[in-house]
């Protein structure tokens, strides 16, 4: 939340925090970088919203690169439930760039990626206002694993 203060009253400051946080590597710091930048008044400037989705690429990066012992742990799970949800409000302020991501990331065998697919197509924001970019991603996970 204090990211989120932070980056209402001044987006620079709140970029090098993230910045800074992203370096990071633990996967609450990552998790509170997604929470913090899926904030819609900041995401209200297409700058800033450009920027979340991009560093949410970089977060979806950190999250496939985890091995199996990483990803039972406690701190992996929350981020992946900060991913489940944070990914469609970036795509909702941002929707070229965030339904390109979303796609990106559909597009992998990654069981833990098309679980965090999954759950943000379910949200309202973006299976009510872009039903056909929904259907379009799903359709995308569904050709990667075979279905």
């Amino acid at each position: 939340m204090g990211l989120q203060l932070i980056g209402e009253q001044d987006l620079a400051a709140m970029k090098e925090i993230v910045e800074q946080w992203m370096q990071n590597g633990d996967w609450l710091v990552l998790r509170a970088v997604a929470a913090g930048l899926a904030h819609p008044p900041i995401l209200k400037d297409p700058g800033a919203a450009l920027y979340a989705v991009e560093t949410a690429g970089a977060l979806v990066k950190a999250f496939s690169r985890a091995d199996a012992k990483e990803r039972k742990a406690e701190s992996f799970r929350v981020l992946r439930q900060g991913l489940g949800y944070s990914l469609s409000v970036f795509a909702a302020a941002s929707p070229g760039a965030g339904f390109a991501l979303l796609r990106t990331c559909a597009a992998v065998r990654d069981p833990d990626l098309r679980w965090v697919v999954r759950e943000n197509l379910k949200k309202k924001r973006l299976s009510q206002d872009f039903p056909k970019e929904c259907a379009a991603v799903a359709a995308i996970s569904a050709k990667a694993v075979g279905g």
